[in-house]
């Protein structure tokens, strides 16, 4: 709960122009944020760029968050939304990487290579919810909020997700 309430706090101080609160606020969530659009775009620089490109789209709306406990699903929208930009002009452009992208290498990674190797071949709707509700330990609420559909709409994608997941990790251990 203190963890939570400081955080709020570096919101608050940073909208009012704090840049010493600005910098604690961007450590702290840069990792996760660098996470996150890793699993959405397989590549560790496309991740980089998306982030910047969302922390610089969140600085020019930031003093119109109202909500300071909002912040992380107000943050982590911008970069999902930047993320499936990306992979939209990849598409179109048909440059998009064919084999499946490592995934950040970390002792959870390591333990689980099949995981991630099934994860990743999953659509992007399904990798997306699916990121966000058990990496990002996100709220079906919360998922709503950052995809912009109904929480019936996320937990219906969870369940078909899960599903997928399952046949392709199954389908791992039998071939």
């Amino acid at each position: 709960m203190k963890h939570k309430v400081y955080l709020e706090y570096l919101v608050l101080s940073s909208q009012k122009g704090d840049s010493d609160a600005l910098e604690k606020l961007i450590d702290h969530w840069q990792p996760r944020l660098l996470k996150h659009a890793w699993y959405l775009t397989g590549d560790g620089e496309v991740a980089k760029d998306m982030v910047q490109e969302a922390w610089m789209a969140a600085m020019k709306s930031f003093r119109n968050l109202q909500d300071p406990s909002r912040f992380r699903s107000w943050i982590y929208k911008i970069v999902t939304h930047k993320c499936a930009d990306w992979v939209r002009r990849c598409q179109r452009q048909q440059k998009c990487y064919s084999e499946i992208p490592k995934v950040p290498q970390s002792e959870e990674v390591q333990n689980n290579d099949a995981f991630y190797i099934a994860l990743n071949s999953l659509s992007k709707q399904h990798k997306t919810v699916l990121s966000l509700y058990y990496l990002e330990e996100m709220s079906v609420a919360e998922v709503a909020e950052i995809l912009s559909i109904s929480t019936g709409t996320v937990k219906s994608r969870l369940y078909h997700a899960r599903e997928k997941l399952k046949l392709k990790l199954e389908g791992s251990q039998n071939g």
